[in-house]
């Protein structure tokens, strides 16, 4: 399907119906892993997501157009991942995965069947079966499954959300030419892959600072979203979750101080001294998921995600209970989670009906979301997105709305100082910068004094020397995106990250070397050329940006 193909009913964006609106937003987004390692660090990352989250996720969204249901959604897939979904080797690269991932299951299968083990041979030729769907879906998609986003988006069932370029932690980037350069390439990537101009934004990790509305007022971005505690003043909301654990997110504690205050997140604010909005993350309804002891994703019935099999990876037990260590998980049982979605889509869209109703006026109710729990982590959370909205859009006390129809029906009314604020712990930047990480900065802040500077003297640059430039640009996107510091901080892969981020810090100094005197040695022409051929994300950079 081309991703100018609007095959679905959509009626007009001006919805009748209560001026209550629930936004979901989806932040999909993983760094760079092009030709980087593929296990258990690397391209299978983003081959996991994809069969995990970004194509189910896509045929939820397809099948509530295609049934009519109303029922929108912002989904905000980052620049830098959007480049790799687009990628013909990283495409081809799922396809082996997936049909790779089908053939283990079915060994499993015999193994189980020979053993005498009937349910586990059963979930098993599941997994299979699911698998081998995935790559026919994918295959019938032409492997772009950035097209189907793009066709749910030119016909308004969801709203594309930007983000910056490689996900840099933009407060604590040293120059403006670079928080620039990542809004621009951001924004412009974005309409370029997706056919649509966005009118907000996620920011990384939804850091913010004082001042940076002004960059996005600048880039046409109208709104972005912050965590609970930057308008409700409430103390920083504490690490508590079991995803929490994963992620390094801040999740919900129910006892926090000024947890049960909220009412300020029921509406959206303008950034004083703009006309930038900005949405919180409701308290109540965000707890729901991420909170460790009765957050929905570690339902008993539910996938366990850290027990896999041996020989194929792949996982057959329940979560079990907070009783249960990974060797004393019980058999999963897919009817059993399946009612257990149902049952909990009820109670999460019957809280959310209710906290509208209590408010006093046009309720706003956000849940914003990294998009990857949903199936990667918590292999029901799309079965569960899908029930939740078909509810809600069927209960019509609220309605299930993107942020831009939420602004209309629900606009805000005034206007706050916002903190400098994240949704990390403790609510400010102590995950990116901390003992650990001290390091990784004044290296970031050199590279990007380096790169302006060498823009500013090399304005009339010969074709050589801008393909340098141009490298270089790309590696200093790459060396600043906010995934390094954060793996080295949660320490989920610090020795990769480490590696990582050096890698690029190398390949830039080299690049800039380079073009300043003319690179014209045989061997830094090599090294260029393997440098394009690795890191080869936004082809049509122009490193006068950062001038």
């Amino acid at each position: 399907m081309s991703a100018s193909a609007t095959p679905f009913d959509i009626r007009p964006a001006a919805r009748i119906g209560r001026a209550d609106t629930f936004v979901l937003a989806l932040h999909a987004h993983l760094p760079f892993v092009r030709k980087a390692g593929r296990w258990p660090f690397g391209e299978e990352w983003l081959y996991e997501a994809m069969a995990g989250t970004y194509l189910p996720l896509l045929g939820v969204f397809e099948r509530l157009a295609r049934d009519g249901v109303e029922a929108r959604a912002a989904v905000g897939i980052t620049p830098v991942l959007l480049e790799q979904l687009a990628d013909p080797y990283l495409q081809e690269g799922f396809t082996e995965y997936a049909g790779r991932v089908a053939a283990a299951a079915d060994v499993d299968a015999e193994n189980a069947a020979a053993s005498g083990q009937s349910a586990r041979a059963a979930l098993a030729h599941d997994h299979a079966r699911r698998y081998r769907d995935l790559v026919a879906d994918f295959t019938a998609r032409g492997g772009d499954i950035v097209a189907g986003f793009a066709t749910l988006a030119q016909a308004g069932r969801i709203e594309i959300l930007t983000s910056a370029a490689t996900h840099a932690f933009l407060p604590l980037l040293a120059t403006e030419s670079l928080v620039r350069a990542e809004l621009r390439v951001g924004v412009e990537t974005t309409r370029a892959r997706l056919g649509v101009t966005p009118a907000g934004i996620w920011l990384p990790e939804c850091a913010y600072r004082p001042g940076l509305e002004r960059d996005l007022e600048e880039f046409g971005l109208r709104y972005f979203f912050v965590d609970a505690h930057a308008v409700t003043r409430a103390e920083p909301l504490s690490v508590s979750s079991h995803f929490g654990e994963l992620s390094g997110r801040a999740a919900i504690d129910p006892q926090a101080s000024g947890a049960s205050d909220e009412a300020a997140t029921f509406r959206p604010h303008y950034v004083a001294g703009s006309g930038v909005v900005a949405f919180a993350r409701s308290v109540e309804v965000s707890r729901q998921v991420w909170a460790r002891h009765f957050g929905y994703p570690g339902d008993p019935a539910y996938l366990e995600f850290h027990k896999r099999a041996d020989t194929s990876g792949l996982h057959y037990w329940a979560v079990s209970g907070p009783s249960h260590d990974l060797g004393d998980k019980s058999d999963y049982d897919p009817r059993a989670a399946s009612d257990r979605v149902h049952e909990q889509a009820e109670h999460f869209a019957s809280l959310v009906e209710g906290l509208a109703a209590s408010f006093d006026g046009s309720a706003c109710i956000v849940a914003p979301y990294d998009a990857e729990l949903f199936g990667h982590w918590w292999f029901e959370g799309p079965a569960w997105i899908e029930a939740v909205m078909r509810r809600l859009a069927s209960g019509g006390a609220v309605t299930p709305a993107t942020p831009s129809e939420a602004l209309t029906m629900s606009p805000a009314r005034d206007a706050l100082d916002l903190p400098a604020t994240s949704w990390g712990e403790g609510g400010d930047f102590r995950v990116w910068s901390n003992p650990q990480t001290d390091w990784m900065w004044p290296r970031i802040h050199a590279a990007e004094f380096a790169m302006r500077d060498a823009v500013r003297s090399l304005t009339s640059a010969d074709p050589l020397t801008k393909l340098y430039l141009n490298q270089a640009a790309r590696e200093l996107f790459l060396l600043s995106a906010s995934d390094w510091p954060f793996l080295i901080t949660t320490g989920q892969a610090r020795d990769y990250a480490v590696q990582r981020f050096t890698e690029h810090v190398a390949r830039f100094d080299d690049c800039l070397a380079s073009a300043r005197n003319g690179g014209a040695s045989e061997s830094a022409r090599r090294r260029l050329a393997l440098y394009a051929e690795i890191d080869n994300v936004f082809a049509r950079i122009d490193y006068r940006i950062f001038a």
